[in-house]
């Protein structure tokens, strides 16, 4: 999502989309009512970006969806009856929402009728009406197998990122764990069979017995022997004489886990085995796909930032070069980076991430020592058609062996103050879909003063305690497909004291606009996979007081995305920014975002006469920005401390060393000293908490032979030094904490 998709309205809608669809359409039916309607009843497995998802499908009752068109909502009641025979087994009623000329609901089934039909009445006393009827024919057998590896590993640790959701990664010596859920209707198969197997590989096999409409599961383990880079694994089910079903599951190998630093920026070139999708730019029509290794200029590298603390930070050539944290669950998490509205004559947003081919993005690792790690990332911000406005960023990323780090961006702009920097965005693989890798997500906002709200995903309009959702006068029809009361659910949970609430401003069909009357700087805490404990974090010392918050998509009345989804970024190519779902999803990955935060006050600013990328002088404007990131699973209270010392460096009393200038370095927060002795006191009294502290000492020696907190010697992993930047594993509260350093 990005700053042209605020803009975007109306929402696209997938035709049938499972095998068992059956259709009933009645034309221009006259209803109860006297209305005059047509209709549509459609009998499938459900929407295949609704839960179930995968094993949890198997056994699942059908889904009813009804559609009909007509001029106005209809007012009558209706009904989806299911029948066994003349005996009626359920009854679900419908409460038919959407807008202009369509008006869905859909009836999850609880059993396996052997007919639906769709039945009305004109108002609780009227005569029922049947509209009309539809057998069910399902299937006799069905099953499913997913693969996993027995022991999690982040994929970024084995050289690969955002590995297809529906293939398994496997290091060399690995197990694979085969989940697999079957059942069968008709009769039991006591001797059923199962088997997997890699491609030239040795069966490994088990008995499956299966009772007569009773859904079984069981897992398999198969070792990997092979060596070879990708293989199959083959999965089959058989009666113990015939075959019932069979799957294959891609696998990629890595027979040598890499080595990579504890602590350190490697340049590599991440392995990414499916092929780029590629569509028409004027029609969005698929092209003939681009190979992932032949995509770019073969001088130009991956970067990624691996800290002790397991988080891995990357710099992706498919994500044109816009860094995120790789998360072990195999999916992303961004903060954004410079964009802006497109001027006239510019076509979508302009931003790096058009920048597909990497005709001007670059990574360059500028430091990477036992302290700290510092890798920059400067790009132009284009258009859809590759046009710039002349303006040029750089993002600074310094991290140390804590896991924390900052981001610092520095813009040169002919544009004005029209650019966004800081949006949650969610990536994820091909054939992930939102609400089967992140359900009901959450953004923490934790005051600096201890209050803390939360924000979960779907946004709906209403009223929960301190929170106020607000639809804006005229746009009630714009809650997509269904009517305020039914979006009605909880989405934030708050703690702490009784304040000015929050307002949600649905503004139109894709944004709501959240604010606050607190004038205090907040930080955001976001998890980017339900399974994953660790959040990223986001902290400005500078309040922003107000934040765009992403609707939720539907398709056909049903709910399939918590936020804003989109296929155009990353990796794939030739796609405009979009406002619907579509099955791009199968072949290339995706991202949704959650949250578009507004700006914080810049850390410095000014006119500069300079030359913009074009090579001409002029008068730019000049701005720079930091925050604190990281990702971490750390609770509130020590967040909080994070963000209290990155706000406010300590008061220091210094024995062998002078305070340099600037004192200290929101940048890389470091406070700037000047050694002028081999033995130096730093006697540190926060106003709260100093957190890890780190020292830039000018002048110092080489070699440090001992480190001292209060007295106590510290061991070797409790502190860093290069030479130049010194950090120290150290949580000092008000009370204070001297630091002795002794250099040789």
């Amino acid at each position: 999502m990005d700053v042209l998709s605020r803009r975007l309205v109306g929402l696209g809608a997938l035709g049938c989309w499972l095998s068992f669809c059956q259709l009933v359409l009645v034309a221009q039916q006259k209803l109860a009512c006297g209305e005059k309607v047509s209709l549509q009843i459609r009998v499938d497995s459900g929407h295949p970006w609704r839960p179930p998802f995968g094993l949890d499908r198997v056994g699942a009752p059908p889904v009813v969806h009804v559609d009909f068109a007509a001029e106005r909502v209809p007012v009558g009641e209706y009904f989806v009856v299911g029948y066994r025979g003349t005996q009626e087994t359920e009854r679900h009623a419908l409460k038919l929402a959407g807008k202009k000329s369509s008006f869905v609901d859909t009836a999850p089934l609880q059993s396996l009728p052997e007919e639906v039909r769709l039945i009305s009445r004109c108002g609780r006393g009227g005569e029922l009406v049947e509209l009309a009827r539809q057998p069910i024919k399902w299937p006799d057998f069905e099953a499913e197998a997913t693969a996993r590896p027995e022991r999690l590993i982040n994929p970024v640790d084995l050289g690969t990122i955002l590995v297809p959701h529906d293939w398994l990664l496997l290091a060399g010596g690995q197990t694979a764990v085969v989940d697999v859920a079957a059942i069968s209707r008709t009769n039991d198969i006591p001797h059923a069979r199962l088997r997997a197997w890699f491609e030239n590989s040795k069966p490994v096999e088990t008995s499956f017995a299966l009772t007569a409409k009773k859904r079984s599961t069981t897992e398999l383990r198969v070792p990997l022997t092979l060596k070879t880079k990708s293989t199959v694994l083959h999965v089959s089910l058989s009666d113990g004489n015939r075959e019932l079903w069979k799957k294959e599951i891609r696998t990629m190998i890595v027979a040598e886990k890499p080595r990579w630093p504890a602590f350190g920026a490697v340049e590599t070139k991440l392995r990414y085995d499916a092929p780029i999708s590629v569509n028409d730019p004027r029609t969005g029509a698929p092209l003939p796909s681009i190979d992932y290794s032949t995509a770019w200029n073969p001088k130009l590298n991956d970067v990624v930032v691996f800290l002790p603390n397991g988080s891995r930070f990357v710099f992706w050539r498919g994500s044109s070069y816009a860094p995120f944290w790789a998360g072990p669950y195999n999916t992303g998490f961004s903060y954004q980076w410079a964009e802006t509205i497109p001027p006239p004559g510019f076509i979508d947003a302009v931003e790096p991430l058009q920048d597909k081919e990497l005709r001007y993005g670059r990574v360059r690792v500028i430091e990477a020592t036992r302290s700290r790690v510092h890798v920059r990332w400067t790009y132009q911000s284009v258009d859809f058609q590759y046009r710039s406005l002349g303006d040029e960023a750089t993002e600074d990323f310094y991290f140390y062996p804590d896991g924390f780090g900052t981001r610092v961006v520095t813009l040169a702009s002919t544009h004005g103050d029209d650019y966004a920097f800081s949006e949650f965005i969610i990536l994820s693989p091909q054939k992930a879909f939102p609400l089967e890798v992140l359900p009901n997500p959450t953004v923490d906002m934790l005051f600096l003063d201890g209050e803390k709200k939360r924000v979960t995903f779907p946004l709906a309009p209403g009223t929960y305690g301190g929170l106020t959702i607000k639809v804006p006068p005229g746009q009630e029809a714009s809650i997509e497909q269904h009517s305020v009361e039914r979006l009605l659910g909880k989405v934030m949970e708050y703690q702490g004291k009784d304040v000015a609430p929050f307002v949600v401003d649905l503004v139109n069909q894709g944004l709501g606009k959240i604010t606050h009357r607190r004038h205090t700087p907040i930080m955001y805490r976001v998890f980017p996979h339900q399974k994953d404990p660790d959040a990223a974090i986001y902290f400005s010392p500078y309040e922003s007081n107000s934040t765009i918050a992403f609707l939720p998509f539907y398709d056909r009345g049903e709910l399939v995305t918590p936020g804003y989804w989109g296929n155009h970024w990353p990796l794939g190519r030739g796609a405009l920014t979009g406002g619907a779902i579509d099955d791009r999803i199968y072949s290339s990955p995706s991202h949704f975002s959650l949250m578009d935060l507004s700006e914080p006050k810049p850390i410095s600013r000014g006119e500069v006469q300079m030359m913009d990328t074009f090579g001409h002088s002029q008068s730019m404007t000049l701005q720079r920005w930091a925050w604190l990131i990281g990702k971490t699973g750390a609770p509130d209270d020590v967040l909080l401390e994070w963000a209290q010392s990155f706000s406010n460096p300590p008061s220091l009393e210094l024995a062998g060393a002078r305070i340099d200038f600037p004192s200290y370095s929101l940048e890389r927060r470091a406070i700037r000293l000047v050694a002028e002795s081999p033995s130096i006191e730093i006697k540190l009294k926060p106003r709260a908490h100093t957190v890890n502290p780190v020292f830039e000492l000018d002048q110092a020696r080489r070699e440090i032979v001992g480190v001292t907190l209060d007295g106590k010697v510290l061991t070797a992993d409790a502190y860093a030094w290069d030479g130049m930047t010194f950090w120290v594993k150290a949580n000092i509260g008000v009370a204070g904490a001297t630091i002795g350093v002794r250099f040789r």
